[in-house]
């Protein structure tokens, strides 16, 4: 009887992997779907020519965001 679980234990891993994965690429999805949300030229340098703090969170955004991406 032991045996079995030599066959089953790596579909359960397996299915375990392609879970996280798919989750992940849903978090991804969700993370790119709002990047096309940004302010885009000429609206982008309008916002972060007006105040330097959000000059400085709109490159902190993306830099964090080319991190993921890498």
């Amino acid at each position: 009887m032991q045996h079995h679980y030599i066959f089953i234990l790596p579909i359960f891993a397996s299915k375990a992997l392609w879970d996280m994965a798919l989750e992940l690429r849903f978090l991804l999805q969700n993370v790119f779907s709002s990047s096309t949300k940004l302010p885009q030229e000429p609206l982008r340098s309008s916002f972060c020519g007006s105040d330097e703090a959000v000059g400085e969170a709109y490159t902190d955004l993306i830099a964090s965001s080319e991190k993921i991406l890498n």
